[in-house]
Order: C-alpha cells, then sequence, then structure tokens
C-alpha cells in the first residue's frame, strides 16, 4: 500500500508478487517450487522494512499515536480478511461435515482475533487433522504479523525516547529472537514455527533494514541518504540485490519439507529479501525485473491473493479426498486470481476511497470493526453447532468413526495376569489400537491369561538408538521397550508400529552421531543401518529365550480415511465411495517396507504378523462393511470396535491353553 509518510517503491511491490507467487506454487504444485513457503518469510521482512519506516516517522515528528497505527491496521487488513472469512464459512456449511466444520468455526475466530498461529500450535499432535484439511492454516502468518505489531511500536518509541541506540537495542532482541527459533526446531518444531517469538526476528531484520535505509539504499525524502550511497557504493548495491535475488530463488529450489525449518535454512530467503531489498530502488535488479508491470500489479493484489488462494485449494483437497487434478488445481488459481483482482478493485480501494478524511476514516474502522465482531460471534457459534453442516448424515457417520478409538494409557492399560508371565506390545499408535481386543480377550478368560504390558508412544518407531528429531520422548521410549522384553517376567514380546510412516517422517536420527544429521530413510544405505539395529535386538530378545512377533504394516491410504467421501460432499449421499481397494494397491503402498520389515524378523528368527489378512483377500482389501460404514477412524488406524470384533490374531498370545 502507498503511504504518504514514504515514497513509493515498486521494486518491493514486485518482490511481494515473488513472494507470493512462491507460496501459491508450493502449495499448488509442490514439485514446482519445493521451498516455496519461503515466501512467508519474505513477506515477514518486507512488513518489517516497511512498518518501521512509517513508525520511525511519526515517532519523530510527535504524529505516532497507537490509535491512529492500528486504524490503518485495520483499514488494511479487515476488508479482504472479513470478505474471504465470511466465504470459507458458507462454503464450509456445504462442504464439511461435523467435527470439520466446527473446527472451521474455531479457526474463524482466531483468524479475526489474529491469533491462528497460536490456535494451530495448540492442535499439532498425532492425531491431528492434516494441514490440506484446514481451509485456515495460512492465517497463522498474520497472527505472527499482528503480535508483533503489539510490541514494536513501543520498542520503537521507548528507544526514541529514552535516546538508546535502536540498532542494539532491537539487535539484541532480534539475535533472542533467532536463537530462540534455532533451539527450538529440532526438539519442538512445531513451536518453532507457528509461536511469535522465535519469529519476530523476521520482522525485525526488516526493521533495522528500514533504519538504515537513508544510508545504504536512498529511500529517504530529502534524498541526501541516496546521493551518499550513490557516490560511494553503487558497485556494492548492485551486487546486494543480485545476491539477494540469489539467495530467495535457492531458498525455493533447495529447501523443502524435510528441512529443518525455520533455523538456520530461513536466513536464505530473510537475508536475500533484506540484500534485495537494501540495494535500493535504482538498482538493475530493482529496476529492469521487480519493477516490471506485471510483478507490480501482482504485488498490489498480494494480499487477497494469499488470502482467496488456500482456503480455495483446501476445499478443492477436501472434495476430492486428495491432491486435485491438475486441470483442478488451475481453475482453482484462475479462480483465485479473479477473486483477489475482484477483492481489490471493489472492496479494498473503496473502503480506501472512503476513509480518506478524519471522520469518514472512524466510520470505515468502526464499520469494519463491526463486521470482524460479527465474524467472531460466528466463528463461536459454528464452533458450538450453531448453524448445522449441511452434510447431517454423513457427519454421523464420519463422526463416530473418528471417534471410535481406545487407549487409556500405558499404565491404565496394562492387564494383570495369572500365570506369572507376561506379553508386551511394544510400538506407536498401531500398536495402541490393539488395546480393545486385548483387553476382551483377557475379561472373557480372567483364570487363562497372561499379565499384558503396553509400551508405546505415538509417532516413535520401536528402533533402539534410533530418535526422531520432533519427538524428543523416542529415544527414551524405545529403550525402556527393549529394557522390559529383556525383563525375566516378559515371555513374549509383540513389536510393532507405522514403518511406512518411518520412511515418510523425514525426522530420524542416529543418536550415535554426534551431529545428529537427519537420515534419509528412502535411501537403502541408512534404511539398511536402521533395519540392522532392529534385527539386532530381535536376535538379542530370541537368544534371551523371548517368543518374539513382528507386526506388518496395515492396509490403509487416503481412501481408508472417513472423511475420503469423494464425490459423497457435493451430494448428501452419506456413505464412502470405496468399500474397497484392490490388494495390488496396499502392495504398491506397503510392499517395499513390509518385505524388508519380514526379512528382518524371520532372519532373527522372530515370527511375523501381516494385518492384511484382517482386512484382504487375495484380491481386494476392505475398507467398509457392505453397507459402506468405515472400518478405519482416519487413514491408517483401524476403529476400535473393529479391533474388538475382527482382530484375533493375539488372543492365543494373552489366553494360556489347557487351563
Amino acid at each position: 500500500m502507498r503511504n504518504p509518510h514514504y515514497p513509493y517503491r515498486p521494486d518491493i511491490d514486485g518482490l511481494r508478487a515473488v513472494a507470493v507467487i512462491c507460496v501459491i506454487a508450493y502449495h499448488a504444485f509442490p514439485a514446482s517450487a519445493p521451498g516455496g513457503f519461503v515466501g512467508v518469510d519474505v513477506f515477514f521482512v518486507i512488513s518489517g522494512f516497511l512498518i518501521t519506516g512509517i513508525l520511525q516517522r511519526e515517532i519523530a515528528d510527535s504524529t505516532f499515536s497507537v490509535s491512529g497505527f492500528y486504524a490503518r491496521r485495520a483499514k488494511r487488513l479487515f476488508p479482504a480478511l472479513a470478505v474471504v472469512l465470511a466465504t470459507t464459512v458458507i462454503i464450509g456449511w456445504a462442504l464439511l461435515v461435523e467435527d470439520e466444520y466446527r473446527q472451521l468455526g474455531k479457526h474463524v475466530a482466531a483468524g479475526v482475533a489474529f491469533v491462528s498461529n497460536i490456535a494451530l500450535w495448540r492442535e499439532t499432535g498425532y492425531f491431528d487433522v492434516a494441514s490440506e484439511s484446514k481451509p485456515l492454516l495460512h492465517l497463522w502468518s498474520l497472527g505472527v504479523e499482528e503480535q508483533f505489531y503489539i510490541v514494536w511500536p513501543l520498542i520503537i518509541a521507548l528507544t526514541f525516547r529514552a535516546r538508546l541506540n535502536f540498532f542494539t537495542a532491537a539487535g539484541t532482541l532480534g539475535l533472542l529472537s533467532f536463537a530462540a527459533s534455532i533451539v527450538l526446531v529440532d526438539s519442538k518444531p512445531a513451536s518453532a514455527f507457528f509461536l511469535p517469538h522465535p519469529r519476530f526476528w523476521e520482522l525485525m531484520i526488516g526493521g533495522l533494514l528500514a533504519a538504515a535505509d537513508p544510508i545504504f539504499t536512498g529511500s529517504s525524502t530529502s534524498g541526501e541518504g541516496f546521493a551518499l550511497a550513490g557516490r560511494r557504493f553503487a558497485t556494492l548495491r548492485e551486487a546486494a540485490a543480485l545476491v539477494g535475488l540469489v539467495l530467495i530463488g535457492l531458498s525455493v529450489a533447495i529447501i523443502d519439507e524435510k528441512s529443518s525449518f525455520p533455523g538456520w535454512w530461513v536466513l536464505l530467503p530473510t537475508l536475500g529479501s533484506c540484500l534485495l531489498i537494501g540495494g535500493g530502488p535504482r538498482t538493475w535488479v530493482s529496476r529492469r525485473l521487480m519493477s516490471r508491470r506485471a510483478l507490480v500489479s501482482i504485488g498490489l493484489i498480494s494480499y487477497p491473493l494469499y488470502l482467496w488462494h488456500w482456503p480455495l485449494l483446501s476445499f478443492a483437497r477436501i472434495v476430492y479426498a486428495d491432491q486435485p487434478p491438475v486441470g483442478a488445481r488451475l481453475a482453482v488459481l484462475v479462480a483465485t486470481a479473479l477473486l483477489a483482482w475482484g477483492t481489490y478493485r471493489y472492496v479494498e480501494t473503496p473502503i480506501r476511497v472512503l476513509a480518506r478524511g478524519a471522520r469518514c476514516s472512524r466510520v470505515v474502522v468502526a464499520g469494519l470493526g463491526a463486521v470482524m465482531s460479527t465474524l467472531f460471534v460466528t466463528g463461536l457459534m459454528v464452533r458450538h453447532g450453531v448453524p448445522q453442516e449441511r452434510l447431517k448424515d454423513l457427519s454421523v457417520i464420519v463422526s463416530k468413526a473418528r471417534k471410535d478409538w481406545h487407549y487409556p494409557g500405558d499404565d491404565l492399560a496394562a492387564i494383570d495376569g495369572v500365570s506369572g508371565e507376561a506379553v508386551l506390545f511394544f510400538g506407536d499408535s498401531l500398536v495402541r489400537q490393539l488395546y480393545p481386543r486385548i483387553k476382551h480377550v483377557a475379561a472373557l478368560n480372567p483364570r487363562a491369561r497372561r499379565a499384558v504390558i503396553f509400551n508405546t508412544a505415538p509417532g516413535c518407531a520401536p528402533l533402539r538408538g534410533i530418535g526422531r528429531k520432533s519427538r524428543s520422548e523416542c529415544l527414551a521410549y524405545s529403550a525402556r521397550g527393549f529394557e522390559i522384553a529383556a525383563s525375566p517376567a516378559v515371555r513374549v514380546v509383540v513389536i510393532g508400529g507405522s514403518w511406512l510412516g518411518m520412511l515418510k517422517r523425514g525426522d530420524y536420527y542416529d543418536a550415535e552421531d554426534p551431529k545428529e544429521r537427519v537420515l534419509d530413510l528412502e535411501e537403502d544405505q541408512n534404511l539398511s543401518l536402521v533395519l540392522g539395529r532392529l534385527e539386532q535386538q530381535l536376535r538379542l530378545l530370541r537368544s534371551l529365550g523371548k517368543e518374539t512377533y513382528v507386526v506388518l504394516n496395515p492396509p490403509g491410504g487416503r481412501l481408508a480415511d472417513p472423511g475420503a467421501i469423494e464425490g459423497a460432499r457435493l451430494s448428501t449421499a452419506g456413505r464412502l465411495k470405496e468399500k474397497s481397494i484392490p490388494f495390488a494397491d496396499h502392495r504398491v503402498r506397503t510392499g517395499v517396507i513390509n518385505e524388508r520389515i519380514s526379512a528382518v524378523a524371520q532372519r532373527a528368527g522372530a515370527a511375523v504378523i501381516d494385518p492384511a489378512g484382517w482386512l484382504c483377500s487375495d484380491e481386494r482389501c476392505a475398507l467398509a462393511d457392505p453397507e459402506g460404514i468405515p472400518y478405519f477412524r482416519d487413514a491408517t488406524h483401524l476403529r476400535a470396535s473393529f479391533v474388538r470384533c475382527c482382530v484375533r490374531d493375539f488372543d492365543q498370545l494373552v489366553v494360556i491353553e489347557n487351563q
């Protein structure tokens, strides 16, 4: 947005365009821009630069007011955001089932309050809904920005009035924020990504650049800064702008979902943005590339583009129950562009014109506040079931399936036995899902059962010495599991887990590696190292006389998810479209890892249990009963009711024969 306090720089609108194009490309066609999500970090730097420049001038001129600052923020952010939130609520009513629509209501209220990042951080967990199914996920970045602007004007004002060195004060705070990002990115990656304090430095670095702007870029209103910069640093500025553009391009090309992000990696796009902006408006890159009319035009509507693109892509993915086909994604991008232009032309621009006068400005801000307050209340109502979603019958089926889970925790899951022998169930949530059947069988045989012990941790593979960056408890969990397994009281050991998930998660490391480098388990060398550890432990258990079983990866996948109601969301069908999948699809999905795990178990002398027998014939694997009622609670886990009645492979391990 142009501002009378600050000379307009078309190259910055061009940089906005680059940032939003990267984000949209990443979300629509991930392979085309694996690190496109860094566009948000570019936005952070731009925002810090522009807003800080305005704040410093107002504070220096004694024209700054808190109310005036937030009134400008409201006029800038509220109009487009209100339209997108209202539209999302309406589309959500038509396409979502109960738990999804209620969660959307919570996200609408959080978006209005600019705390989406906090809400999303609190939701992160093993059974959380996939990010693609959250139409307002992208509002986390607005939350970070607005939380930053609660404290940033105060910091600038305090340093100015107390005659403190702004660079020292802001630089120290920025370094602390960056240090928090580095510390959290491995141990608590969700916190590093969503919480404000590990992100604030990205806006601060833009603010520091704004404070140095008259020296380096010549964007000061007096023009003296540019003269100084032109005489002394022209070549340096040209090089800085070019290097900055290269750094942004590299970050989009080499950073991906497996990178420990933000952490150190975020230096690439943020420093690149600083160098590009800091080079000034007269470098070749800024004049010839970033100020091109097409880029500037996109930059002017970058905010509504950002707001519209993700809800539309998310709803498309929900309808298709998977990544939409290329044609559908292209159609979504066309709709995004049209809606963004329409929002800019018919919502943002008229409101901006209407709010030019002081009195009109107050009226506009009050009206926008009333609209946002209404949306906040609407979000809370949706959160509590008002109005009821359109797909009522479908909601009942999906909701029942997703709530059909029973595991009380390792301590409460333990069952006393009568023989002095115990069975250990050791693994992740795929082992936890066995509990309803184990409890049922034990209850039927109170005088002829072994004791049962569970040692489980969601998202952790039962691999001693192999940890996960995102789950610090995994190392202790696996070590404890093998220690329990080796104890004299344990006669039978059942080991299982999401072996497929182990391949895909991308953040495992070898605890013996002092640098704790992430292992790409899709590379055979690394996978062989990890499976070698498992084989050693299985051999040890067998040498101790343990009766040992390894459970392979079960069937599943996107069509197993009760929410995978492709086609049903556009009608009122209320049943899964696919009641089964070809057995060959299960083999394609899990065959490679199941074969490797099976080979490891057999070499170590352990028995193999294949969950395909619970659901599959030679030709097909069932996902639902003949009426279309799903057997799964999500894409991976079976419902407790199905396990209780139908998963019988472990009965003979719990029940003692001939008693």
